[in-house]
């Protein structure tokens, strides 16, 4: 008498997928309900103008080039403005070499949800999702002002909104995954306690030139 084996049912797709397949299947599909102004037809389409402010808010160039600005208006004048507009300069370049280096190195591809076309000035590394490059940057920058300026309870607190809104904007614009400015608020903090250790004393572009020299020679 032969007995027969039983035979297993087959196993579902998701139960084939390993543990960190399924983590990056559960972000997509979060990032595809939570992109709700990722379009003019999208549930909060509404929406729209606020969070692409909050992205230009975010952006890199603006900054660099107040921090320029800044630089120029207080050398020789005020020498503490002129020295948290340079740290503040070394904190953007970090973050710009950060992120893209991740980006380049890790290369996720951006949710389908996000239209380049209209991401404001983008270069090939930024067509990656990982880390948010706007998360980094705000998190960097308002943590830093949290740390090493002497601001009002009410202006930290304005800094931590506008800091989850830049990272809540991605999403909900479907420029990145859930995890993409998660980590990239993560990345951001460590990028503002760097710049908080390493915080350099300079009074004057005449500073910046010696100081430079003291690198280089």
């Amino acid at each position: 008498m032969t007995v027969s084996k039983e035979t297993k049912p087959p196993l579902s797709p998701l139960k084939r997928l390993t543990f960190f397949q399924q983590l990056e299947t559960f972000d997509r599909d979060l990032a595809m309900i939570c992109s709700v102004s990722s379009d003019e037809d999208a549930n909060l389409a509404c929406l729209r103008p606020i969070l692409k402010l909050l992205e230009i808010s975010g952006h890199g160039i603006p900054w660099l080039l107040g921090v320029f600005v800044a630089m120029y208006y207080y050398n020789e004048s005020d020498a503490y403005s002129f020295q948290i507009a340079f740290n503040i300069l070394f904190a953007l370049v970090l973050d710009l070499i950060i992120s893209g280096l991740l980006k380049a190195i890790v290369k996720r591809p951006r949710p389908a949800t996000n239209a380049c076309t209209e991401m404001f000035f983008v270069v090939s590394v930024d067509h990656y999702s990982f880390p948010s490059g706007h998360s980094t940057r705000a998190a960097t920058l308002a943590i830093l002002a949290i740390v090493m300026l002497p601001l009002s309870l009410l202006a930290k607190y304005m800094l931590i909104v506008w800091m989850l809104a830049i990272a809540a904007s991605r999403v909900m614009l479907g420029r990145h995954h859930v995890s993409d400015v998660i980590a990239g608020l993560f990345i951001g903090y460590l990028q503002a306690l760097f710049v908080q250790a390493f915080w350099i004393k300079v009074s004057n572009v005449n500073d910046v030139l010696q100081l430079a020299g003291m690198s280089f020679s």
